[in-house]
């Protein structure tokens, strides 16, 4: 699929919205890739929220990393208006789809917008912040397209997919998702790895809290620990800065047992990224909840086990799917036919609102998790 010629002709500045999550900044990452490979001489700006900026930071080719305080309130509109005028964007593509993109498409004052379909957005009505919408991604046997595969057919609608890339829009290295981390951080990322993850066959586990119906109970994690410890397989429970508490309280609960180590309160997106891609090179095993470290893992190369509870993992797990030909992913969960309400997107758990975890996360067992791993 092809974009259709544009009146507006070649653009010299380009910018991307997607402001949010993580994961989802992971997703458009190819968007930007393939508007580097179409228009090589144009300045590329991305907007996105401070939390995550420093994913994209460093990126060769990504001119500007344009910032924007979601509860700045008023001022934070009025601080990115000024810098998007700034930037005198003549082609903004608007990879995350509700009002508050919409707005920062329309705030960049580029004569061509261009957004996802409209059966894609969120809210539909913001649709109309763009001037141009993509065709609808082609759906099979009724079934939501994946978070990635909207990003694909974006991103080959507004720039250039390489040419050898197979149906699914991947390559053997996937450089979609490349993050161009420069030598010094391939460096770190193996020092990272030395010092933290031990033993044979290492597990990264990354802890997930309450009351966010994705999460797993970290007691289950600290169980898995154990198994795979008498296992002989080095353990790596790692924390960010959301689970530092978690990961203090699992640390403390598993101080007395060998083969485990601990990686709590982590901050640098980068680095993290950079420690992945080194443990993906060690053939390291990741497993998680839905959430952006996951994204990231599979990013850079990790094979992941999803637990994946209320999550539709067809429409936001690992990448290749899970069901995918070859896909080194798996997917561990409650099937609709057991718990109704699967898949479910929603922030907290009406099944059981005095529970910390979510019922379907709960019914998936450490030894199920381990056997995965065998």
């Amino acid at each position: 699929m092809k974009a259709q010629n544009s009146p507006h002709g070649t653009p010299e500045r380009i910018c991307i919205q997607r402001l949010s999550h993580l994961g989802d900044v992971v997703h458009a990452l190819p968007v930007f890739h393939a508007l580097r490979r179409k228009y090589p001489a144009a300045r590329i700006a991305w907007v996105v929220q401070p939390e995550f900026a420093g994913l994209l930071q460093g990126i060769a080719g990504l001119a500007e990393v344009i910032p924007f305080e979601r509860r700045g309130g008023l001022w934070a509109w009025w601080r990115l208006r000024r810098k998007l005028h700034a930037f005198r964007a003549d082609l903004a593509v608007d990879c995350q789809a509700n009002w508050k993109s919409g707005l920062a498409t329309r705030l960049s004052g580029a004569k061509r917008r261009v957004g996802l379909h409209a059966s894609d957005w969120r809210e539909h009505r913001a649709s109309w912040c763009c001037n141009e919408l993509v065709p609808e991604v082609p759906r099979t046997n009724e079934v939501t397209p994946h978070a990635v595969s909207r990003m694909l057919h974006l991103a080959s609608y507004v720039g250039e997919l390489p040419a050898n890339a197979n149906e699914d829009g991947r390559l053997p290295h996937d450089p979609h998702f490349d993050l161009l981390l420069t030598r010094e951080e391939f460096e770190l990322g193996n020092s990272e790895l030395r010092s933290r993850l031990p033993g044979r066959a290492p597990v990264i586990l990354h802890l997930g809290t309450g009351p966010d119906p994705r999460s797993w109970p970290t007691s289950n994690f600290a169980e898995l620990a154990r198994l795979l410890a008498k296992r002989n397989r080095g353990v790596l429970i790692l924390s960010g800065p959301a689970e530092a508490t978690a990961g203090a309280q699992v640390q403390a609960e598993l101080a007395d047992v060998s083969g485990i180590s601990h990686w709590v309160g982590q901050r640098g997106l980068r680095q993290l990224a950079a420690f992945l891609q080194a443990a993906a090179r060690s053939d390291a095993d990741f497993v998680s909840a839905d959430s952006g470290p996951m994204h990231l893992a599979w990013a850079s190369g990790l094979p992941v086990t999803l637990l994946a509870g209320p999550q539709s993992e067809t429409a936001t797990g690992p990448w290749p799917l899970t069901s995918a030909r070859n896909s080194p992913h798996l997917a561990l969960g409650t099937s609709s036919s057991t718990l109704p309400c699967r898949p479910c997107f929603k922030r907290v758990c009406f099944e059981d609102s005095e529970a910390e975890f979510a019922p379907c996360m709960q019914e998936i067992t450490p030894l199920q998790v381990l056997e995965s791993l065998s």
